[in-house]
């Protein structure tokens, strides 16, 4: 095995034998990161909903990998509000509507200055019913069709789209979209 030095240039190790600082640290971070979840719900204090909200809003992206599971237009049905939900943060309210073949999700409320968001994902259950909409920071996923675009005061994101059953992605205690703000 090549020394450490010999493989990341000329850097020094100068770390001391048993000092593990930085692994110690990542480990407080990830532990506070969870934490801090789990107490970010109205279930304060449920760390399933902290576990869920983490792991399940981070791999929903990855159903666009999945074979019919990328939208490619709207639903046909939409209904007049949804919840809007920031990936790991807080949840909005929204008034849905459409422009020629487009959908427009109108976000009640200022969106927060971080995380900032890039575009929004409607999520769309196994029987064609919109659920409600995600929004991420970032760029939208490359060659995801465009359904529309999410409306928040002087900005206007891309809207793109999934079908696939939320509950797969959230704890039953702490849902991913609220149904008081489906109203």
């Amino acid at each position: 095995m090549l020394p450490r030095r010999c493989i990341f240039g000329n850097q020094r190790d100068t770390r001391r034998a048993g000092d593990n600082s930085t692994v110690t640290q990542r480990i407080h971070t990830l532990a506070a990161l969870l934490l801090l979840a789990g107490c970010s719900s109205a279930n304060s204090g449920n760390f399933g909903c902290g576990m869920a909200a983490v792991a399940g809003q981070s791999l929903i992206l990855e159903e666009f990998t999945r074979p019919g599971k990328t939208l490619s237009v709207p639903p046909a049905n939409l209904p007049a509000a949804l919840p809007v939900r920031i990936a790991l943060g807080p949840v909005f309210g929204s008034v849905v509507g459409r422009t020629d073949s487009l959908m427009v999700v109108g976000l009640q409320g200022t969106l927060p200055d971080t995380p900032p968001v890039g575009f929004g994902v409607l999520i769309v259950n196994p029987e064609g019913k919109a659920d409600g909409v995600l929004l991420y920071n970032g760029d939208p996923i490359q060659g995801a069709p465009r359904l529309g675009s999410v409306s928040a005061g002087d900005r206007t994101l891309p809207l793109i789209g999934l079908q696939t059953n939320i509950k797969n992605f959230e704890d039953a205690s702490c849902p991913v979209f609220p149904d008081s703000l489906r109203r």
